[in-house]
């Protein structure tokens, strides 16, 4: 153990017996102890509050003596409570629980930008449990605010005996009657259970983080969990958009294949270190394809699966709960089940296990007849999940047998956060001078996808000649950086992502979008348009074939941004030159 980091108990008791002789009261050691410790506790919180709300600037200081104020009494009637019994059990395990729940949340808002829910934790709960175990939870440095209190939670254990008797003596019938007083008082000011535009069922961040400054981040979570499940397939309906459709053309169908890569953020296919491109096919292919620089990705409740979802049905998926977790909805909207109808065959393969993000089921509801994931390929599992080559190689030799038509849809696992899952097969030593050393692996892993997608592509394109290839990022990468540039920006309390997307068409069409952002709800409609088969779609999304694309609204979390709009804000916050 290092001595100079860590300071004993013997230590500890040694110092507070030094205050004791000093002061002369053992027992008032102890109430001094328990107020430095509900001051320091409230600092946490308030620190934590501001943070949440992204009102944690240094300069603000009025937003945290405010969570200051409000967060010290309550707390010290808790703690008063907790205090009472004979043994430390309780006083410690709500400590325990409260600094693991601000950690997750703070994890969560510090990664997405937006508010963890309980329900959406218990749906995510496997998931989770694999994040923790490969490590791959971003981590920030203001989570270290949550330890500005263990000094003196270890102090209090220490002198827990003595504060106990104390408490009983002295402060546990009056702070029971000042702290129900308080509690009356607050039901009496505020009734988070009345009807307001804040509760609705389908309400936006924007409402969330009002809901959460007013009425606290438990009154929120209470109000999601009696929301929950009420409304969430009806709110979908809603999203689908107006009616499209097609009578279909004649003509041998093409064939299409789907690359979801993990993490791919739009500068990573422009990053240029020391002179050379980190990811030279995905950049070359911008001028060989129709590329999208900019296509916003639905990154919400369900985190990576929100893509699938919104490319697959073409609607805006639920920004409360994981929409590949709903139960009972039914997937009325999927392009799969359309194709399917005129006998294409609908694959889908995840280097993965199959049952995280439920895609095992989820997928199969919304039409894939087959899927592949890590066990079925029968491919062996390198840091997490099997290497995007492996599948890649897999996918060539399912080729050999697939009768036409056919849809692929690939989804990639080597460029997933903490970005170190190429390690132990991919040595590039291009990057290792860069200070940032998440930048570095994130430019290493994207370096090792772009490599295996261009032997992919090639093959492809030279056994198929009749298919179209979608090549888009799930979402941007997660984590803070110094030496790259994220595509997304946060307004109206809301986080914009933006991810690139390539098609690469039959007849090698070529166009570079330089007006309008596309969208994953745009995918559906183009696949289906492009297959000629007869069909009827819900969808506000657009045909990406019809470029340059015509302006037009897309939908957000209850308010609608024109195209051009967004792309010129994602394009002025990387400040990218068109290329």
């Amino acid at each position: 153990m290092n001595h100079n980091r860590f300071i004993s108990k013997t230590a500890l008791q040694s110092f507070i017996g030094r205050l004791q002789t000093a002061a002369g009261s053992p027992t008032g050691v102890a109430v001094l102890v328990f107020v430095l410790f509900i001051f320091a506790n409230a600092l946490k919180t308030a620190c934590f509050s501001c943070f949440l709300l992204d009102t944690g600037k240094t300069s603000d200081w009025q937003t945290l003596v405010f969570y200051f104020v409000r967060a010290i009494l309550p707390l010290t009637f808790v703690f008063v409570l907790l205090t009472r019994p004979r043994r430390w059990f309780w006083f410690a395990g709500f400590y325990l629980v409260q600094t693991f729940y601000m950690a997750l949340n703070l994890i969560y808002h510090f990664s997405l930008g937006d508010f963890l829910r309980l329900s959406q934790f218990i749906g995510l709960q496997s998931e989770a449990i694999d994040l923790v175990k490969y490590t791959n939870i971003p981590l920030d440095s203001r989570l270290w605010i949550l330890a500005a209190d263990l000094p003196f939670f270890i102090a209090m254990i220490v002198v827990y005996s003595r504060f106990s008797n104390a408490n009983k003596r002295m402060f546990f019938k009056p702070t029971l009657v000042i702290g129900a007083l308080i509690m009356v008082a607050a039901l009496f000011l505020w009734n988070p259970l009345s009807r307001s535009p804040t509760l609705a069922p389908d309400n936006s961040q924007y409402s969330d983080a009002a809901m959460v400054k007013k009425y606290g981040l438990l009154a929120f979570n209470i109000m999601d969990i009696l929301n929950y499940g009420r409304t969430k397939s009806q709110t979908l309906s809603l999203r689908a958009g107006p009616s499209v459709s097609s009578p279909g053309t004649e003509g041998p169908r093409p064939d299409f294949v789907l690359i979801q890569l993990e993490s791919m953020g739009a500068y990573a296919i422009h990053r240029v270190y020391h002179g050379v491109h980190a990811a030279p096919f995905l950049h070359n292919l911008t001028a060989k394809s129709i590329y999208f620089p900019y296509a916003f990705s639905y990154h919400e409740a369900g985190l990576t699966t929100d893509c699938e979802f919104s490319v697959i049905n073409s609607i805006e998926p639920l920004g409360d709960f994981p929409t590949m977790r709903l139960l009972n909805y039914r997937y009325l909207n999927s392009m799969y089940k359309r194709l399917a109808k005129y006998d294409y065959s609908i694959v889908a393969f995840h280097g993965n296990q199959g049952h995280f993000d439920n895609r095992d089921e989820t997928l199969f509801k919304m039409g894939v007849q087959t899927f592949w994931d890590l066990t079925r390929m029968g491919l062996k599992e390198i840091s997490w999940g099997a290497p995007d080559g492996d599948v890649f190689n897999f996918v060539e030799g399912q080729l050999g047998t697939q009768h036409e038509p056919f849809l692929y849809h690939i989804i990639t696992m080597s460029s997933h956060e903490p970005f170190t899952l190429v390690n132990p097969y991919y040595k590039d030593n291009r990057f290792n001078a860069m200070s940032d050393k998440h930048a570095m692996a994130y430019l290493k892993s994207m370096a090792y996808v772009d490599r295996e997608l261009e032997k992919f592509v090639t093959f492809i394109r030279k056994a198929r000649p009749n298919c179209y290839i979608f090549i888009y990022g799930d979402h941007t990468p997660i984590g803070t950086f110094r030496e790259f540039k994220k595509a997304s920006y946060n307004a109206e309390g809301k986080l914009f992502e933006f991810v690139p997307m390539f098609i690469l068409t039959p007849d090698s069409r070529v166009h570079y979008e330089s007006r309008c952002a596309a969208s994953f709800i745009d995918v559906a409609p183009t696949v289906l348009a492009a297959s000629g088969v007869p069909y009827k779609l819900h969808t506000k999304g657009t045909n990406l074939l019809n470029v340059p694309l015509a302006d037009g609204p897309l939908p957000f979390r209850g308010g609608t941004y024109l195209r051009s709009e967004l792309y010129a804000k994602v394009k002025q916050q990387l400040q990218l030159e068109n290329h």
